[in-house]
């Protein structure tokens, strides 16, 4: 070989290795490729079964304590939801009980519960045609949440409102501010007419404050919606025909 070389002939190298070499490279390819296939169809296949299925479960833990659930969930991709993230959640209940001790034992959730689980989806859109809580029943409910951000309207009715108030107070009036009431309370042993309103606190709270100087403060606020995991930010309602319409803007903790 050396002599060949040294008279200027080229010399033929050993090609086998060189074939086994792209044999395998071959080989591989064929294996990413089968493998891209597999997970592509997995994909497909997730984004066509998971959210129906995830609807389905979530229509089935509505339906404990509600009527008529209806649920659509988008997500993508789709193998999000099986970490319990999704894109969007629309929801639809005709009435939805969390009130009452029945609704529990069956494994529904409180509201404050409900509203802290919204935190799985980036959207949602809630409808409630009638809500039936501990404190209070309201009509027409249509929650909104993009992000952490919530905006509720609600539509109380007047007569919902009075069973729910103590029998010494009465709704008044509405404004940018919240609800108005009046009537009377006792403070430090004596009778004291007095009006109140229906608050954001400042803390995430809404509260039941006095409205002018009373002289005790906030010893006399009540509580009206507090949790750790939900804040409402601000309240505003303007009167309609049946009653009140209350706009509350808040965010999950």
């Amino acid at each position: 070989m050396r002599m060949a070389a040294q008279c200027g002939l080229r010399v033929a190298r050993p090609t086998a290795r060189r074939h086994i070499d792209s044999r395998s490279v071959r080989a591989m390819r064929r294996a990413l490729l089968a493998i891209v296939g597999i997970l592509v169809v997995v994909l497909i296949l997730a984004q066509v079964f998971l959210p129906g299925i995830a609807a389905k479960r979530l229509r089935s833990d509505l339906s404990k304590q509600g009527s008529e659930v209806q649920v659509k969930i988008s997500a993508f991709p789709a193998i999000k939801l099986l970490f319990n993230r999704a894109d969007k959640v629309t929801i639809s209940v005709a009435g939805l009980h969390t009130d009452d001790d029945t609704s529990q034992q069956a494994g529904g959730d409180d509201l404050p519960d409900l509203l802290a689980q919204t935190k799985a989806a980036t959207k949602l859109d809630v409808q409630v045609r009638v809500l039936n809580d501990r404190l209070l029943r309201v009509q027409d409910v249509r929650l909104r949440k993009d992000g952490d951000a919530l905006t509720a309207n609600v539509t109380l009715l007047k007569s919902d409102i009075d069973q729910a108030l103590p029998a010494k107070l009465r709704l008044t009036g509405s404004d940018a501010h919240g609800l108005t009431v009046s009537g009377s309370t006792d403070a430090f042993g004596e009778n004291v007419d007095a009006d109140a309103r229906v608050e954001a606190d400042g803390d995430g709270a809404l509260v039941l404050s006095p409205d002018g100087d009373l002289g005790i403060g906030d010893l006399v606020s009540v509580p009206v919606f507090e949790d750790d995991r939900v804040a409402v930010d601000a309240i505003s309602a303007r009167s309609v025909s049946a009653g009140y319409l209350l706009t509350l803007r808040g965010h999950l903790r």
